[in-house]
C-alpha cells in the first residue's frame, strides 16, 4: 500500500476532517464557491502531500499499527497461557486478577473530577504497571505449572544421570587443547 496508507491517515485525522469540511461548508454558504471550492482543494492537496510523505508523521503511524499489533499479540498470548494453566493456579490468577480490579475500581473513585492531568498520566502509568506485574506473575504461574509438568514426567536418577553426562563432557572440553 506505501504511500497512500500515509495521506489516508492523514485525510482521516480528526482535525483535517473538521478543517476539510469546514472549508467545503464554508465554500458552500460563501456565494463564490467557484472560487472557494478549489483553494480549499488546493490547500487540502498540499496538507496531504506535506504530511502523507513527512517521515515523523510516517513513524507515527507505523508506531500506532505496531502498537496495536502488539496489543492483539498481548491477548492471544494470555489466552493460551490461561487455557495452559491446571484450574488451581487459574483460580489463583483470577482472584489476584480480581483484587487488581478492585484497587483499579477504588482509584477511580478517589480520583478528583478536576484532577491535574499531570496526576491523571501518573496514575494511567502506575495502573499500567500493575498490568504489568500480573502479566510477569501469569508467566511465573505457567513456568512453574511446566515446571512440575517436567519434574513429573523425568525421574531423578534420569537428572543425575544427564548431569554426570555433561560434566564429563565438561572435563574432556576443558582437557582439550586449544585450535587457535
Amino acid at each position: 500500500m506505501g504511500l497512500g496508507k500515509y495521506i489516508k491517515k492523514a485525510f482521516l485525522f480528526h482535525w483535517n476532517l473538521l478543517v476539510f469540511l469546514g472549508g467545503i461548508g464554508f465554500a458552500a454558504i460563501s456565494g463564490h464557491p467557484d472560487i472557494v471550492a478549489p483553494l480549499v482543494l488546493a490547500g487540502e492537496a498540499a496538507y496531504l502531500g506535506y504530511i502523507g510523505t513527512h517521515p515523523r508523521f510516517q513513524r507515527h503511524v507505523d508506531a500506532q499499527e505496531n502498537k496495536a499489533a502488539r496489543a492483539q499479540a498481548d491477548a492471544q498470548a494470555v489466552e493460551r497461557l490461561l487455557k495452559a494453566l491446571p484450574p488451581a493456579q487459574l483460580r489463583r490468577f483470577q482472584a489476584l486478577r480480581d483484587r487488581c480490579l478492585a484497587v483499579r475500581q477504588i482509584a477511580e473513585q478517589l480520583r478528583e473530577p478536576d484532577g491535574a492531568l499531570s496526576m491523571r498520566s501518573l496514575e494511567e502509568l502506575q495502573l499500567s504497571d500493575l498490568d504489568r506485574l500480573l502479566w510477569i506473575y501469569l508467566r511465573t504461574l505457567y513456568t512453574q505449572h511446566m515446571l512440575e509438568r517436567f519434574f513429573q514426567s523425568t525421574s531423578f536418577e534420569q537428572i543425575q544421570t544427564e548431569i554426570r553426562r555433561l560434566e564429563d563432557r565438561i572435563r574432556r572440553l576443558e582437557k582439550e587443547p586449544d585450535s587457535d
